[in-house]
């Protein structure tokens, strides 16, 4: 497929901070009842516990974004719903080619820490999670949730602190890019931050670009 992939990274940020200015519970939990994935997926909402009270206990934030351009043949490519939405889940899915991974490591390295992937748990096929059979989530360690799902403003953590304005599809034209984004809470400061987070992601030396570090 035809595109280019950036990486981007934040400074380090104040978990009290981002919770101020970023995060609307209620606005966000009432979009996630829409979604066919709320309750069924252990990844998603409702949560047994108060998702602000267990990100308080951490003091920094580092946020990721993987940004896919998007060549115009592939932009062009769909021409229907169903081929759009199909394409437009495989490119998502290479958003997080290596972004899961080297959060989650860095999360092992620097802990304790809490990481949040982009999007919805991967690791099983959402029809599949134990949740919908009520038991307890068979992969605890690599389940992770998304910023969204605990009420946070992805389009404005994007734009104001990844300097990424989101882009969205007009009719079946796919947008310009396509932009994931995830992040770390932890209690430790992580110097090159961004090197480790590349090395961890991309062992292979993927070439990659863009950070606001």
């Amino acid at each position: 497929m035809e595109y280019q992939k950036e990486i981007i990274v934040s400074e380090r940020l104040s978990v009290s901070d981002y919770i101020d200015r970023f995060c609307d519970t209620e606005r966000f939990l009432a979009c996630c009842r829409a979604c066919p994935a709320y309750g069924k997926v252990w990844s998603c909402p409702p949560f047994s516990f108060n998702p602000l009270d267990r990100l308080k206990a951490y003091r920094y934030l580092y946020l990721v974004g993987v940004k896919i351009v998007l060549s115009e043949y592939v932009r062009h490519l769909p021409t229907d719903a169903a081929t759009q939405q199909e394409l437009s889940v495989r490119i998502l899915g290479e958003a997080r080619r290596g972004m899961d991974t080297g959060l989650l490591s860095l999360e092992q390295e620097y802990g304790p820490g809490l990481a949040f992937f982009a999007g919805s748990c991967s690791v099983c096929a959402r029809e599949s999670c134990s949740r919908r059979e009520g038991l307890p989530c068979r992969y605890p360690w690599r389940m992770r949730s998304s910023l969204e799902s605990y009420g946070f403003d992805i389009s404005r953590t994007a734009l104001e602190l990844l300097g990424v304005p989101l882009q969205w599809s007009e009719g079946f034209v796919l947008p310009e890019y396509f932009f994931s984004v995830g992040g770390l809470f932890t209690n430790r400061s992580i110097p090159f931050f961004r090197d480790k987070f590349l090395s961890e992601a991309f062992p292979a030396g993927e070439q990659v670009s863009s950070s606001l570090e």
